[in-house]
């Protein structure tokens, strides 16, 4: 029975673990197969703490985007296997979809797949994405979503899913930089 439950669990990932997954491939590995709840971070706290003062609304006016709007829809894809919750996707027919971080940071190879997958999902369950926006704190950056993005972007799921199911960690090359900070560094097979 719970080999079967973790089968299905499997079958449709969140697209948080795109995110994860792009910024550390043991990262998914050892969500699932621990069990654990991914932690927050400092500034994913701060990020709940700010959209109470900044709103999901506040930032769709200042981008300056269509309705209607909708915030923190919940969308799944069987076909794709993915689900999550989208931050902001504004329009009806064409959509722009948003995702909202609290600050900027340098690095945010791993937002913009996050992204692409929600534009992907979107487009698979709504519409057609013309137009993605990363917006991290006051800064916005606009991701084209080509064809090559999103066969890329699909790729990357499936290499989430592959790890997910793996009984063995992926192999990684630690990076100090990451590795220091890291949430699950105490589980993790690739530190000393």
């Amino acid at each position: 029975m719970l080999s079967r439950m973790c089968i299905e669990l499997r079958s449709s990932i969140p697209v948080t673990m795109v995110k994860e997954y792009c910024w550390c491939p043991t990262i998914p590995w050892i969500i699932y197969s621990y069990g654990v709840e991914p932690p927050t971070t400092p500034s994913m706290d701060a990020g709940t703490e700010l959209r109470k003062v900044l709103r999901l609304e506040e930032v769709a006016d200042r981008l300056g985007l269509p309705h209607p709007r909708r915030y923190e829809a919940f969308l799944a894809s069987r076909k794709l296997g993915i689900h999550g919750y989208v931050d902001i996707v504004a329009g009806s027919n064409r959509f722009i979809v948003v995702e909202v971080k609290a600050f900027p940071s340098k690095r945010w190879k791993h937002f913009r797949y996050q992204l692409l997958a929600y534009a992907l999902l979107v487009n698979a369950t709504m519409g057609p994405v013309r137009r993605a926006i990363l917006a991290m704190g006051s800064r916005a950056i606009d991701i084209e979503v080509t064809q090559h993005e999103i066969e890329k972007t699909k790729r990357i799921i499936e290499e989430v899913r592959k790890v997910i199911l793996s009984p063995e960690p992926p192999r990684v090359t630690p990076i100090e930089n990451k590795c220091r900070y890291c949430r699950y560094r105490r589980l993790c097979p690739h530190q000393p």
